[in-house]
């Protein structure tokens, strides 16, 4: 958080302060280790610092054993991310189809 500045930071020291053990402990890559959820798949905007933090969360859940994947999207800052939101099920938009694909992988049909 400290080394991404911006409004989203702000938010989260607001939330949960400058006291770097807190802010570890709340950290989803400090956190990152067994046992996790058996897959993930990270959608992501380009933003500032946020794509390595992206990167460094898939290094970590796979170096706990934990399949992931990281897929990046045009669109900058917090609109990139409201992008995916908004676009995510439109079977035009890019990331719609890897979510698809991604699922029928690795979600078991009943």
């Amino acid at each position: 958080i400290l080394d991404n500045p911006g409004q989203i930071a702000d938010h989260m020291t607001d939330a949960f302060g400058t006291d770097l053990n807190r802010l570890r402990a709340v950290s989803p890559t400090c956190n990152a280790c067994a046992p996790n959820a058996r897959a993930f798949l990270l959608l992501h905007s380009h933003r500032h610092g946020d794509v390595r933090q992206a990167v460094e969360f898939v290094a970590a859940l796979e170096a706990a054993g934990t399949d992931a994947v990281l897929h990046v999207f045009e669109g900058q800052g917090f609109e990139g991310h409201i992008q995916i939101l908004l676009r995510l099920g439109d079977p035009v938009y890019p990331a719609t189809t890897i979510m698809d694909e991604w699922l029928e992988t690795k979600v078991p049909v009943n």
